[in-house]
């Protein structure tokens, strides 16, 4: 489940729920693709570590796009 996404022409990052019932198991994960150069980085957090999660998305999130407006 995506909960949270920035997409621009040459960046896209996202932060994504994953949810395993039968391994019983809650992940989150924030995915960074560089259209460009036709990379993509994933870093995976337990759901435990919530707001570091959110916190490395917003790091990413203003090293790619600047500190200005936030979506």
């Amino acid at each position: 489940m995506i909960l949270k996404v920035r997409d621009e022409q040459d960046f896209n990052i996202s932060m994504n729920l994953n949810i395993n019932y039968e391994l019983e198991y809650i992940e989150l994960t924030v995915n960074v693709w560089n259209k460009k150069a036709h990379t993509q980085q994933t870093k995976t957090f337990t759901a435990s570590r919530f707001s570091e999660a959110l916190a490395y998305y917003r790091q990413q999130e203003t090293f790619l796009f600047g500190a200005g407006e936030q979506a």
